[in-house]
């Protein structure tokens, strides 16, 4: 199940840059009255949604992101595949698509979709809720696509299942993403001397650039005082970004200890017939699925 210190900088200069390009970047999302274009009779032959969800190790009981989901043509096929013990997230940021999915799904008789407005920076995913991400003909309509590469790492790091689905050049911008965090978690396992306490502490403040900034509110929020006198109080959890970061530092520097890079792999899937876009499955190696598979 999607994130640093470069990727903040350039972060910065997205967001400086996004006021006076708002009305050209949001030309580029894909007008709603031209659904039907997208989804002729050939879609199946050439998106070959079986084999990307075979890649993703979707089945029976998956929850699933489809971001950018559209008119949720992709969005039906993960459904059924899913079923009902399933849960599929169809995000899109404009509320046109959100309510040609809902109106979709009625028809389909499908009751295991969640509708989710996302915004262009935040796709609006709950933390460690995914088994998988996918964004399928939509990254190109991103306006702070670094923004969103943070907020997709983060679901995926925390994520049970490690893999996303998009195009191979789109993988290979986010394989150094992912990677730069990781040898921090890694280099903190080799740390000794009377000051190791305070460069881990450094190391993990470098690692928190790569995913969502933390909840500056979270002590306040779990005052004693919070609530109604007598009443059980909500337990307030952490962002996902706060999370991301433990499993990085507790779990993934453990894994990959005395692993010298190479922390990920891209898996080709060959050519999109309708317009020739290579796609690829980028994923962790020795992922829960991978181990699964090598003790079989």
């Amino acid at each position: 199940m999607i994130r640093r210190g470069a990727a903040a900088l350039v972060t910065g200069v997205v967001l400086a840059c996004a006021a006076p390009l708002a009305s050209a970047q949001h030309a580029r999302l894909f007008p709603p009255a031209r659904l039907g274009e997208l989804e002729g009779p050939d879609r199946d032959a050439w998106q070959r949604p079986e084999q990307v969800m075979d890649a993703l190790s979707i089945g029976d009981g998956s929850v699933v992101a489809d971001l950018g989901a559209g008119g949720g043509w992709f969005t039906v096929r993960l459904a059924r595949r899913v079923g009902p013990n399933g849960r599929i997230y169809a995000e899109d940021i404009q509320p046109q698509m959100i309510e040609v999915i809902k109106r979709r799904m009625q028809r389909e008789a499908l009751t295991n979709v969640i509708t989710v407005q996302g915004t262009a920076t935040d796709p609006k995913l709950s933390p460690g809720s995914l088994d998988a991400v996918l964004i399928v003909d939509a990254y190109h309509e991103l306006e702070e696509p670094v923004a969103l590469l943070r907020n997709l790492a983060t679901s995926l790091i925390n994520a049970e299942k490690e893999h996303i689905v998009t195009s191979v050049a789109k993988a290979k911008e986010l394989r150094p993403f992912v990677e730069k965090a990781i040898t921090l978690a890694r280099k903190a396992q080799h740390l000794s001397g009377d000051d190791a306490v305070l460069r881990g502490v450094h190391l993990r403040r470098q690692a928190a650039g790569f995913f969502h900034a933390g909840n500056s509110t979270f002590k306040k929020e779990q005052s004693r005082f919070r609530g109604n006198k007598g009443e059980a109080k909500d337990t307030i959890e952490r962002t996902a970004g706060v999370k991301a970061v433990q499993r990085l530092f507790e779990e993934l520097g453990v894994r990959y200890k005395d692993r010298n890079g190479g922390y990920t792999r891209i898996i080709r899937l060959g050519r999109r017939q309708g317009d020739n876009a290579e796609m690829a499955v980028i994923e962790l190696v020795d992922n829960p699925h991978e181990l699964a598979a090598k003790s079989e």
